[in-house]
């Protein structure tokens, strides 16, 4: 499968490109929000209104400054089910609609924001970890931030901001957000409950336009689930629902522990039916009992037991909610579940991704927390579940430390993530060639004749490679934005095309992504490594971006070369190597880099997702990297002088 040793983790800068929702959702930082209304008696007026009318709430109107940029007549509205009934607290979740009562009003490009009050939650990072963990899954999911919130100039206490699933969450998501989007309201094992589509309506919430037709396919998709044949459910789902799309999402509840949604209480997701393919997609929320996150009798009404850690186990085979126990007694969508779970262990679900953020999320909210007279928790609980937890909530360390070995096990036992593995190296299949903006007068057309952004990628080795575990991705923040589908192969030295247009329905390679003509980022994928990565600048139209020579060259802009060789050179089989020896490895603080020759190198140490952490020139008179500053992992370091790459090798940085 290699085809050399010499082989470049390509390195990227990241071009963060401003959109809806950029500046509300940086979570650099805690943002300020100030609600003002006229109204003395504000926050009574709004409990009033939530329970003499739940779940109906009305809006009450306010000004709102975010950031110091005020939106007046906006809407306001107490929210949430356990989060408020339960919290003996005055700090309830928060709604601000910002269309309410001044059609088109955003702030941000955006129409609504949630503010979670952290129900369930001492450390208050629960929604924010899970949600970051499905995204890095390949799942979209909602963005979070932090706010201190003020109710007249009260401080009211230190929210989860968290993004509304709404039309401007699907327009970001999706390619076509006029399709039907459906909120589960109410208890649901997704059973059969007949054709008449009054008894649905009691349970989910059509939040797009209301007609019969929505209906009439939300019906069709529980009759294909519950009331088909084994041999016509698994030829049928497929064609209804992104299958893909759930496994992942149901590997992260798995892994999670999140009781409060479809794996036990049937609560807290959406369904959105792409208006095209007519696909119904899973989107995930609401995750503050998730992480080992529970009532408690001291703190919030209705309590109970705390769940153990590891709820759920790996194998949901026998899950009693039939959608899963359906799907995963269909050996290929098995085999894609254990292959995402092995995936989540891998780089995803992990200590050493995810202690660094529950430090770096509680050194930043830790101010605010302390300053919260209505914080829903004891303080020193705060502090309690950043770690090791106490009696009421296991701590998120705790949580995550002994659950990733007790899935690990369970997993062992039933897959062997070996299988889920290709063994390829960086630029065994590269991004040969692109288009970011292709017209008719290109030619080049899809199946349904569609002139959309394609990549061409090239296998540099001499055997068929199986893509299945490989993703394509246009964001850094979602490596594995597009996952291959089961059996994607590309041939021994030979093409594959992937159209970027986001038409997920299609015999054909289609990415959940386009891209973008005024420049932007692509990333290959496989497992752990980064096969291949660069950024672009603005395109011309019909102008493709190749690699000259063929395979492993610069990229050059160029006339396009679709699905054919871009030069005659395909390898760098041909160019006399370099000897470079590294050592030692592992390591702990420092790297030598002996070169054959005289002269200067450029070096480049990547982390897992192929982000740089150290770039320099070294020479054979200074040739050693300090490593003190980093955190412990698995790095890969590349070195190439002016004419040829040298040497690309993974490194291990002990504590």
């Amino acid at each position: 499968m290699k085809i050399s040793n010499t082989l470049l983790l390509v390195v990227f800068t990241f071009l963060g490109l401003y959109g809806q929702g950029d500046s509300i959702f940086d979570d650099s930082y805690v943002h300020e929000i100030r609600v003002t209304a006229n109204d003395f008696n504000f926050w009574n007026t709004l409990t009033q209104d939530y329970q003499s009318n739940y779940p109906d709430v009305p809006y009450q109107m306010a000004n709102v400054s975010i950031d110091g940029v005020v939106v007046d007549s906006i809407g306001v509205r107490q929210k949430g089910y356990a989060s408020n009934f339960g919290v003996f607290s005055n700090k309830k979740s928060i709604k601000l609609d910002f269309n309410e009562f001044v059609r088109g009003k955003k702030y941000d490009g955006l129409k609504k924001i949630n503010l979670n009050n952290g129900a369930g939650d001492p450390a208050i990072q629960r929604d924010k970890l899970c949600y970051d963990i499905m995204n890095n899954a390949g799942v979209s999911a909602p963005r979070t931030s932090y706010a201190k919130v003020f109710i007249n100039d009260i401080y009211w206490g230190l929210y989860v901001v968290v993004e509304q699933i709404d039309k401007t969450f699907l327009k970001d998501n999706f390619d076509n957000p006029e399709g039907n989007l459906f909120k589960n309201i109410d208890f649901s094992d997704l059973d059969w409950l007949g054709p008449d589509t009054a008894a649905y309506q009691k349970i989910f919430e059509l939040k797009t336009k209301h007609t019969e037709d929505a209906w009439i396919d939300f019906v069709g998709l529980m009759e294909t689930i519950n009331q088909t044949t084994d041999a016509e459910f698994e030829e049928n789902i497929g064609s209804v629902f992104n299958v893909e799309l759930f496994l992942k999402t149901l590997a992260v509840d798995v892994a999670t522990s999140n009781w409060d949604s479809y794996l036990q209480n049937g609560r807290n997701f959406y369904l959105y039916q792409d208006p095209e393919s007519k696909k119904f997609n899973w989107i995930p929320w609401d995750y503050n009992f998730a992480l080992g996150g529970a009532f408690s009798d001291d703190v919030i009404g209705g309590g109970g037991p705390t769940p153990p850690l590891n709820y759920f186990p790996v194998d949901m085979s026998n899950s009693e909610k039939i959608l899963i126990s359906r799907l995963l007694n269909i050996p290929s969508f098995k085999e894609r579940y254990y292959r995402d779970f092995c995936q989540l262990l891998e780089n995803n679900f992990t200590t050493d991704r995810l202690f660094p953020l529950i430090d770096q999320y509680g050194d930043l909210i830790r101010e605010d927390i302390q300053a919260d007279n209505q914080y829903v928790w004891e303080q020193e609980d705060f502090e309690l579940d950043l770690d090791q937890g106490s009696d009421l909530v296991p701590g998120l360390k705790k949580f995550f430390g002994e659950q990733v070995i007790t899935l690990s096990n369970e997993l062992a036992q039933v897959y062997d993530c070996e299988n889920s593995s290709s063994a390829l190296s960086a630029l065994d299949i590269t991004i040969n060639e692109f288009m970011a903006s292709n017209d008719s007068l290109s030619g080049l057309a899809d199946a349904n004749g569609d002139f959309d952004d394609w990549i061409e990628l090239y296998n540099n080795t001499n055997e068929e490679v199986d893509l299945s575990n490989t993703y394509l991705t246009d964001n850094v923040t979602k490596p594995r934005k597009w996952n291959f589908p089961i059996g994607a192969k590309i041939p021994a030295n030979g093409f594959l095309i992937v159209w970027a247009d986001k038409d997920t329905d299609s015999d054909e390679f289609h990415a959940n992504f386009k891209l973008a003509k005024a420049g932007g980022f692509i990333m290959l994928m496989d497992d752990n490594l980064v096969l291949d990565s660069l950024t672009y600048d603005t395109q011309e139209t019909n102008i493709s971006y190749a690699r000259i020579p063929n395979g492993l060259g610069d990229f050059e802009v160029s006339d396009h070369t679709y699905n054919e060789n871009n030069s005659e050179t395909t390898s760098l089989e041909e160019i006399e190597q370099e000897i470079v020896k590294i050592y030692p490895n592992p390591t702990q603080n420092y790297l030598n880099i002996n070169f054959e020759t005289r002269g200067n190198r450029f070096v480049n140490l990547a982390n897992g997702i192929g982000q740089s952490v150290f770039t320099g020139t070294l020479s054979d008179q200074n040739n050693t990297i300090q490593l003190n500053n980093f955190q412990t992992g698995i790095y890969f370091l590349t070195v190439k002088d002016r004419k040829q790459l040298l040497v690309t090798e993974k490194i291990t940085i002990l504590p």
